[in-house]
């Protein structure tokens, strides 16, 4: 039984690798835009932080924008504050091509 079940098995994935090289697939440019403001770069650094497994207590704050060589803003500079101490800060690129 189980050696039918291998074989089912073998021939199911040789069945599924098969269709998936003869089915085209089309991809397209995302291009909607969102706009960061100073409230979701903080809410995006907090994310960031618990997401790596920062102590829960950190706190963002202090957004900074940063500007490429044309003036055009690219992204922030965040701060993190644990109990009202400086606690490093990230940075968040917003722009795909840089």
């Amino acid at each position: 039984m189980r050696k039918i079940f291998k074989r089912f098995a073998s021939l199911l994935t040789i069945f599924i690798l098969t269709i998936m090289s003869i089915v085209p697939v089309h991809a397209s440019e995302n291009t909607s835009v969102v706009n960061v403001t100073d409230d979701l770069a903080i809410q995006m650094a907090e994310r960031f932080a618990k997401g790596i497994g920062e102590n829960s207590n950190i706190v963002a704050n202090n957004p900074r924008k940063f500007y490429d060589t044309t003036g055009q803003a690219i992204g922030y500079i965040v701060n993190y504050n644990l109990e009202n101490k400086p606690y490093g800060y990230v940075v968040l690129i917003l722009r795909v091509n840089l």
